[in-house]
């Protein structure tokens, strides 16, 4: 998987957290893509956390809102002191490109133990910021950022096409999920797709889907799905 947005420069510091004392990070995201993995710089400062939990959720007004979009966990006992790089395998999310998001990493089950979060007490990161939990609520920490690494792949391509007797599609992106929707009045459906890497698949077509495999002497070679 592809490194999507980031802010992985040197760190200076680190900020504990424990149960009922989140820490987070917002970050806009560059681009539209599959969520796969979070990396961040974490500590357990020579306690026992247990499990640390991390989401990923929307921004309303510069603070996470709503519930976790994605989710994952690591063993906070297994951390270094001091804080190495652990990537968080996530639960499916499709990011979309230019909404703010907000990374939560949170030890509910700590019982007087800490974690930590490094990050950088004169933040380069332009496109988010470090949040504290204090008083039962978010604050802005302005001017600093937690070091993260988000990784995705490129989003899928959704195809949306009414009342059209034939239809020939050629790709020759990224994309590596090709979905077929609310056709209506379609015949047939022909992709071609650079480098066959991925076939599309159906959903609420009746229409025949062909998938070019080969062409050459004035002739095509082409498989239904």
């Amino acid at each position: 998987m592809a490194l999507q947005d980031y802010n992985n420069g040197a760190d200076d510091t680190g900020q504990l957290f424990a149960s009922g004392e989140p820490a987070a990070q917002t970050f806009t995201a560059s681009a539209s893509y599959e969520l796969s993995s979070i990396k961040l710089k974490l500590g357990n400062f020579g306690t026992t956390p247990g499990t640390i939990h991390i989401d990923l959720y929307a921004v309303s007004g510069g603070i996470p809102t709503g519930s976790s979009l994605s989710s994952g966990t690591v063993n906070g006992d297994t951390l270094e002191m001091m804080g190495g790089w652990v990537d968080i395998p996530m639960t499916a999310f499709s990011v979309v490109a230019t909404t703010v998001y907000a990374i939560v990493a949170s030890a509910p089950d700590s019982a007087g133990s800490f974690a930590l979060w490094a990050h950088q007490s004169s933040g380069a990161y332009a496109n988010g910021e470090r949040l504290m939990w204090q008083t039962g609520g978010w604050s802005s920490m302005t001017g600093e950022d937690h070091v993260f690494e988000v990784y995705g792949s490129a989003g899928a391509v959704s195809v949306e096409i009414s009342g059209t007797i034939g239809i020939v599609i050629g790709l020759t992106g990224s994309a590596t999920r090709i979905r077929i929707v609310e056709l209506a009045g379609v015949s047939e459906i022909v992709f071609a797709i650079a480098g066959r890497a991925h076939k599309p698949f159906k959903t609420d077509v009746t229409a025949p889907i062909r998938y070019i495999v080969a062409a050459g002497n004035n002739q095509i070679w082409y498989e239904g799905i």
